[in-house]
């Protein structure tokens, strides 16, 4: 533990970078509600926006949508700006260009389609009804967590134990350990122990974290998150 603590280094890439790894990943990769960025592109004529249809149209389709010329719109498109293009090519008749690799734009492609086929009075035969859930223990925190700190015990399994051991050796300092009365075991374990405490307060900060920060929930003893791993 005095050899850990004359670098200081150790302290931050144990305790300080697996922190701010899961804040960052945990607040890119966050649940966030579906987008639906769309666009409805007027330059062929009969568009519902410049006719009498524009009633209709408005009501079928609840969220925000921009007007823009064909070249903008497969712009934006392909830069990932709209997830779906309607083009309208006379009255009551409509396509739609989305990408089937992007899932924001197959869902988006449904809904406006859904939307607007309710709109122009298409009935469902068997009556349905969604309801929302997001329960922790699905989202991308709660496999983020548990990925780190499983990546954290292999690093120090091989660099901490291992690694430790090839660096005295370069460094000659196992020669000096073996001329003291020491012996042998009592410096394996030393090495062995000092790493598993640096673990449990890793394991702990780590869960500490995404519990407050994540309402990350634990499922299962935390005497066997702490100790029957090691």
């Amino acid at each position: 533990m005095r050899e850990l603590k004359r670098e200081p280094e150790v302290l931050f890439w144990v305790f300080a970078f697996p922190l701010l790894l899961a804040l960052g990943l945990g607040v890119a990769f966050r649940n966030k509600p579906a987008r639906h960025n769309f666009s409805c592109d007027h330059f062929r004529p009969g568009c519902p926006i410049n006719t009498g249809d524009a009633a209709t149209f408005s009501a079928a389709l609840i969220h925000p949508r921009e007007i823009a010329d064909e070249p903008q719109a497969l712009k934006s498109f392909r830069l990932g700006k709209y997830d779906l293009i309607i083009t309208v090519k006379g009255k009551e008749n409509f396509e739609y260009r989305y990408d089937p690799a992007r899932p924001e734009s197959v869902l988006s492609r449904t809904q406006i389609n859904d939307a607007l086929q309710s709109a122009a009075g298409r009935k469902d035969s068997v009556p349905t009804s969604s309801v929302t859930s997001s329960e922790p223990g699905s989202r991308y925190i709660d496999f983020l967590i548990p990925g780190l700190l499983g990546m954290n015990l292999m690093n120090a399994g091989m660099w901490g134990v291992g690694f430790a051991l090839v660096d005295m050796r370069q460094r000659k300092l196992l020669k000096r350990f073996v001329a003291t009365p020491m012996r042998r075991t009592d410096f394996l374990l030393a090495i062995a122990t000092s790493r598993i405490m640096m673990m449990i307060i890793e394991v702990v900060i780590m869960l500490t974290f995404g519990i407050l920060l994540f309402h990350m929930l634990v499922l299962g003893s935390w005497a066997a998150v702490l100790f029957w791993d090691y």
